[in-house]
């Protein structure tokens, strides 16, 4: 009957040694797993981050367009009226002469190239306008769109954040596990080793058996008793 007992107690040792393993084995795996998704995770964001990027080169390249489109119209029309004013003394000339005034059909030819001179300009100046404000219109769209996808990146490696900080815990989870497998194995062999002592003894030594038991117990549990060591 010892023998049996001793049997027993090994083969809920080695029971327990296997289970331990496995969920040592269980923690390694669940923490590589969770950092792998994490990674997987985190690389996802990259297409949004990169267009939020792109985007936003876009918004600032748009916004230098429409400076530059703006300047140059303004210039154009600077150009274009100091030429209407030449153009207009040379025809001024043309129609009374220096120093005679205008009148009648001669004014009335001249005050109307004026005015088509200053359309002239008045339209360089809004071409210029309507041009720079696609450029803005195009700014405001790209960085709309660079907000957008800046927050789906942002999102997506929170996730992966909180996928990572998992890990660890989850580990700790299945380790505790193994541990307390190993410590309730410890309990049962000594149970069984101890059981097969009493049966081999016989029933008049079953309370000796029964005390060693108990503080046995005590050991592999961690329990305090102030009659073990007393003797």
């Amino acid at each position: 009957m010892l023998f049996g007992g001793i049997t027993k107690a090994n083969a809920d040792a080695d029971a327990t040694d296997a289970q331990a393993q496995a969920d040592q084995l269980k923690a390694q795996q669940a923490y590589n797993q969770l950092q792998a998704q994490a990674n997987a995770t985190e690389a996802s964001a990259a297409p949004a981050l990169a267009t939020a990027q792109a985007a936003t080169f876009n918004a600032q390249v748009a916004q230098q367009q429409a400076e530059a489109t703006l300047a140059a119209a303004a210039e154009n029309e600077r150009r274009y009226r100091v030429q209407a004013e030449g153009e207009l003394a040379t025809e001024r000339v043309g129609l009374g002469g220096a120093g005679r005034e205008l009148s009648g059909s001669a004014l009335e030819v001249l005050s109307r190239s004026a005015s088509q001179s200053e359309l002239n300009a008045l339209t360089l100046r809004h071409n210029g306008i309507v041009q720079a404000n696609a450029y803005l219109n195009a700014k405001t769209l790209d960085q709309f769109q660079a907000i957008q996808a800046q927050a789906q990146g942002d999102n997506i490696l929170k996730q992966a954040q909180y996928i990572r900080s998992t890990a660890a815990p989850t580990a700790a989870g299945y380790q505790l596990a193994a541990q307390q497998a190993l410590k309730a194995g410890q309990t049962q062999s000594t149970t069984d080793l101890l059981g097969g002592i009493a049966q081999a003894a016989g029933s008049s030594a079953a309370p000796a058996v029964a005390s060693s038991f108990s503080d046995m117990i005590g050991l592999f549990t961690g329990a305090s008793d102030p009659g073990v060591g007393g003797a």
